[in-house]
């Protein structure tokens, strides 16, 4: 229970970091234009 709440919580994460450094680099190209 605890090894699949560590892993859901990791995959979290990673979604969550990929989609922040998504959302920043189309406001940088945004503010670039």
């Amino acid at each position: 229970m605890k090894l699949t709440k560590a892993i859901r919580s990791r995959e979290y994460h990673f979604f969550h970091d990929s989609s922040l450094i998504a959302h920043i680099s189309m406001i940088k190209r945004e503010s670039a234009c």
